[in-house]
């Protein structure tokens, strides 16, 4: 492993150590309670610009989060995360050899050497950005996510040298040519890595097809900027912002 792998790997155990949280960002509880302030932020602005005698607005429902075991948990902007069963360490052991090695045969191709290390050193998926990172084989699994062990004969080979692809992917084909889904973040919203080109990119599903938009240039440049604390929704969508 280079000196900036080891380096960058450690600052995700940082970033995950200092926050409190190892599971998906889509989960943190802190992330659930930062959302009801700036709904109930927005609340009292409307209130206070009611004129005399208006009732308020219907107020907004109850959030809830659910733990790692379903459990759910009612959240408010006062509540205690500290009585919360916070997920203080990875939920999937580090990626084994034979892991790694079956879902290089699945896709066809050999693993970037940064996302093999991400794996074996740190936690099989389940953490990170969107709803979680994927795993490899026997890993975290996203049911919302794609399969990428896709029949090749339901496979195509799309082009992803330019800022966009030149052709849509059918929503009901998942390339076969080294694309790895690396998390899910609602939507029918992926990202995704190619193995090739070391490029990240964002599948949307629209209509009856993947439009994609390249995000990074490396999954260094991805995983940097998350590890950094940028939040990588609002910058794939800077006007909706944090989601």
């Amino acid at each position: 492993m280079d000196e900036n792998s080891e380096e960058l790997i450690e600052r995700i155990r940082e970033k995950c150590r200092q926050q409190r949280w190892h599971g998906p960002d889509m989960r943190n509880p802190f992330r659930f309670i930062e959302r009801v302030r700036q709904r109930r932020a927005r609340e009292h602005e409307i209130y206070s610009s009611l004129p005399p005698g208006v009732s308020p607005p219907r107020t907004w429902s109850a959030t809830y989060w659910y733990d790692r075991n379903r459990n759910l948990y009612e959240i408010s902007e006062d509540t205690d995360l500290s009585h919360f069963p916070l997920q203080t360490d990875f939920e999937y052991a580090p990626a084994t050899e034979d892991q790694l090695a079956a879902t290089e045969e699945a896709l066809g191709c050999v693993l970037p050497s940064l996302l093999r290390d991400v794996y074996s050193r740190l936690a099989n998926g389940g953490f990170g950005p969107g709803y979680g990172l994927q795993g490899v084989s026997g890993g975290f699994t996203d049911f919302h996510l794609l399969n990428y062990e896709t029949d090749q004969e339901s496979s195509l080979d799309p082009w992803i040298y330019g800022d966009s692809y030149s052709d849509n992917i059918p929503d009901d084909v998942w390339p076969t040519s080294g694309l790895f889904p690396l998390c899910q973040w609602g939507c029918g919203i992926y990202s995704v890595l190619d193995c090739s080109s070391g490029r990240v990119f964002r599948a949307e599903g629209q209509e009856d097809a993947f439009l994609t938009t390249i995000d990074a240039t490396s999954l260094y440049e991805w995983l940097d900027l998350w590890a950094k604390g940028v939040d990588l929704w609002s910058r794939m969508y800077p006007k909706t912002g944090a989601k």
